[in-house]
């Protein structure tokens, strides 16, 4: 038996943004071996967490840059990768890898 109508909607259904871009895929890779390497020596933290003082006084001019891959814990790290997914997916699709990188 055949529907009374043919269904002409195009709406399909999906979770999230989509897969992971290039770039996305690199940050999340390096937030992980990050934390991972984090975990195993805490003293890390020292070096590339930022500092003001440290970056003002000591030189320590990386720092701006390394302490967005250093996370407080699992969570931190997961709710985190979860919002560069979000919104990141979106954003290196209009603005292109290498911009947004």
């Amino acid at each position: 038996m055949r529907a009374p109508y043919r269904s002409t909607s195009t709406f399909s259904s999906s979770f999230g943004p989509g897969p992971l871009t290039p770039a996305i895929k690199a940050l999340v890779v390096a937030n992980v071996a990050a934390f991972l390497v984090s975990t195993v020596v805490p003293e890390i933290t020292l070096s590339f967490g930022l500092r003001p003082a440290d970056v003002l006084g000591g030189f320590r001019i990386w720092q701006p840059v390394t302490y967005m891959f250093l996370h407080g814990g699992v969570f931190h790290l997961l709710f985190n990768m979860l919002a560069l997914w979000m919104f990141g997916v979106e954003l290196e699709r209009t603005w292109g890898s290498r911009f947004f990188m």
